[in-house]
């Protein structure tokens, strides 16, 4: 093994190592960062009922140990201390005080007394110092654990960022940046009790050697109680103390310094930290697609910039096959084998965005590109996914359209296609104008090839299907393929023909049906009691626009009623119309025979000669 394979090892057993360890402390970081918060809260109300409490009032304790001096001078030892502790209601004070008070058992021993009221200042001062210890940690360790906080969910949230797992990486940033603002937040009420303590204990500090002054030392013309300090001792002793002072506020003044800058320099480290994530983020999904998931093939057009990954076991419907409607200039179409599951791009130059955001359209946000998604049902057995982008002046819409029944189990297959898509050409977004956008046709499972019978078709390019159940025949046109019919209630048998032109949606551009009914108000749905009573009879029907024609017709003798509608308006669609249909019904014996004939709109009369040649063909048995 060579040098550079041994360094190869070692960095993936380094990156392993230091990627597992660092991913395992983020929970005990959060963890803490929620003490930590959770202790700055109770600090903070400690720190305002102190605030609250604190009380002093320097001319008061000045003469109350000038009063206290002269009642030890007389040996009125609980006069003088009642008269201190009546000055000052600040705690550090008081027990200063207190302490005192335990001396009185040596005021005769100079040099006894001057070490105890010395060993009490420190021992009030380590106290204060622990006090304060508390919240300096919280200063400094706070905004730390906060940029541990935001390191570390950094690891998954660059993996994510890498396999094109956009939702991953936004919970990891969450993560990221709460710790942030978690850490701060301790830190900052931290250093504020800290730095409010720090002046209100020195003071404190400074009032109680004033105090011990004023009560033991000497004064000009007076000599000093017996337990005072001899001239010279006196001198030195005020030395070290001014000294002390003096290196405690140097010591407060540089560890002040080091915490602003500390704190600077994370804040600092942080926003970096950000800027740098949303920059990498932004041009990556600016640039780059995601990964594929395993199984999906790439689909590349190059003229309209974009792609989109697909199943690589679906078939992807050549372009001459795909009939263009009205404003759309491309289109690509995948479709599973012997199914009615489909995925289709098409870009448009206008769409009714307006009109998808009324329709109950949510924001999306696909690997940096804005754009409108909506579930809809257009027809009681289809449903549909459609997310559409706006990108300059063209607007790119994916379809993904099945059966009803099968639209959960595809929904997963939806999603990683669109999720993969990408569209180049950011730019200004053109005002949405509106357009017809096609609902699709019902495509379930195929069935079994019926009996056909030998009697040549009346029309060529057509041929028989005859069922001898039911006892009738029809002929189609022979490159249409033969589907089960979308079942109704009361509907013993039927068969549908799809047509084999495909919109941009996926869904074929026209059907011809034929069903057979036991049930009088599906059959003749105009005369049904729940239809009269919602819209009106058939005039009134007509008046609204939901049923352009209706009347009686003849078939080969038979005779039946025909009514050409908009069943999308019937079932409550406003805007304008985008499926007409043609429904014929011929009653036998308390029975129906149903053929309905339907097509988009905008493709309906293209399709007229062929529903004729299908409905005058038809004969029942």
């Amino acid at each position: 093994m060579d040098i550079g394979s041994a360094l190869e090892i070692f960095k993936s057993f380094a990156q392993s190592g230091i990627y597992l360890i660092s991913t395992n402390l983020l929970y005990p970081v959060i963890i803490i960062l929620f003490i930590l918060i959770g202790w700055s809260l109770i600090a903070l109300g400690g720190f305002l009922y102190e605030w609250h409490a604190r009380n002093r009032d320097f001319v008061s304790l000045e003469r109350g140990a000038f009063k206290a001096r002269a009642l030890l001078k007389a040996n009125e030892l609980e006069a003088a201390f009642d008269t201190l502790g009546k000055s000052c209601s600040n705690k550090y004070v008081h027990d200063f005080l207190s302490g005192l008070s335990e001396f009185r058992g040596v005021f005769r021993s100079k040099k006894l007394m001057e070490v105890k009221v010395e060993k009490l200042l420190q021992d009030l001062e380590t106290e204060m110092s622990k006090r304060l210890e508390k919240s300096r940690f919280v200063t400094r360790a706070g905004p730390m654990l906060g940029l541990m906080g935001t390191l570390i969910p950094m690891g998954p949230a660059l993996l994510a960022l890498a396999g094109g797992d956009v939702k991953t990486l936004a919970d990891n940033l969450i993560i990221a940046f709460g710790s942030t603002v978690l850490g701060l937040a301790a830190g900052l009420i931290g250093h504020m009790v800290s730095m409010v303590r720090s002046r209100w204990y020195e003071q404190d500090m400074s009032d109680m050697e004033y105090l011990s002054e004023i009560l033991f030392g000497e004064r000009e013309g007076e000599e000093g109680l017996e337990l005072g300090i001899k001239e010279g001792a006196g001198i030195e002793k005020e030395e070290r103390r001014k000294l002390r002072r003096y290196l405690n506020k140097v010591r407060d003044r540089k560890g002040e310094d080091v915490k602003k800058k500390s704190i600077a320099g994370l804040v600092a480290i942080i926003a970096v930290i950000a800027i740098v994530s949303v920059g990498v983020y932004g041009g990556y999904v600016g640039n780059k697609a995601p990964e594929l998931a395993p199984g999906y093939e790439w689909y590349q057009d190059g003229e309209f910039g974009y792609k989109i990954g697909y199943p690589e076991n679906w078939t992807v419907i050549p372009k001459e096959n795909i009939s263009l409607g009205e404003g759309i200039e491309s289109a690509a179409m995948f479709k599973v084998p012997d199914t009615p599951t489909t995925i289709s791009v098409q870009i448009a130059s206008a769409y009714d965005m307006e009109g998808l955001k009324a329709g109950g359209g949510k924001r999306v946000v696909i690997n940096g590109r804005e754009g409108y998604e909506v579930i809809t049902q257009p027809m009681p057995k289809v449903k549909q996914k459609i997310v559409a982008f706006a990108v300059d002046d063209k607007y790119y819409v994916i379809s993904c359209s099945t059966s009803a029944e099968l639209f959960d189990e595809y929904a997963d297959t939806f999603n990683k296609a669109i999720n993969s898509s990408m569209f180049v050409g950011y730019g200004e977004k053109k005002a949405p104008q509106a357009t017809s956008t096609p609902s699709p046709s019902s495509s379930p499972t195929p069935v079994p090839t019926q009996t056909s019978t030998s009697v040549a078709p009346p029309v060529p390019g057509y041929k028989w299907y005859h069922d001898d159940e039911f006892g009738y025949k029809i002929s189609y046109p022979e490159n249409w393929e033969k589907w089960p019919q979308t079942s109704l209630e009361g509907q013993e048998v039927g068969i549908r023909f799809m047509s084999d032109k495909k919109k941009p949606d996926g869904s074929e551009e026209a059907s011809i049906g034929v069903a057979f009914l036991s049930d009088l108000k599906h059959a003749r749905w105009w005369e049904s009691p729940e239809i009269k009573e919602e819209w009106g009879d058939k005039e009134k029907l007509k008046e609204l626009g939901i049923v352009v024609e209706y009347g009686e017709i003849t078939v080969n003798d038979r005779e039946g009623y025909e009514v050409i509608f908009h069943p999308l308006m019937l079932a409550g669609f406003r805007g304008t119309p985008l499926v007409k249909a043609r429904w014929i019904v011929f009653n036998v014996d308390s029975n129906y025979y149903v053929i309905d004939c339907y097509s988009s709109i905008d493709l309906y009369e293209g399709y007229v000669d062929t529903f004729d040649n299908a409905i005058n063909s038809f004969v029942i048995e």
